[in-house]
């Protein structure tokens, strides 16, 4: 099982589109994300926004990519 490490919320989306189809094309199993996005889940205290993990997961999903959340 091959997998990488990736920072999709620090790109935006047609370079997430890049990222996903070249990790596909390389054979890729899984991807680890989410350890440096807490100021995107959080952007103000008690303020949570997770549409953009959401989006991401599904497009995971979409290229037959297994996600590996880990603590942000």
């Amino acid at each position: 099982m091959l997998g990488t490490c990736w920072t999709p919320g620090e790109r935006d989306d047609p370079a997430r589109a890049v990222d996903l189809r070249t990790m596909q094309a390389m054979g890729l199993v899984s991807v680890r994300l989410g350890e440096r996005s807490w100021s995107r889940l959080e952007p103000r205290p008690d303020r949570f926004e997770w549409g953009w993990l959401d989006e991401v997961l599904d497009d995971l999903d979409t290229h037959g990519l297994q996600p590996v959340l880990v603590l942000p």
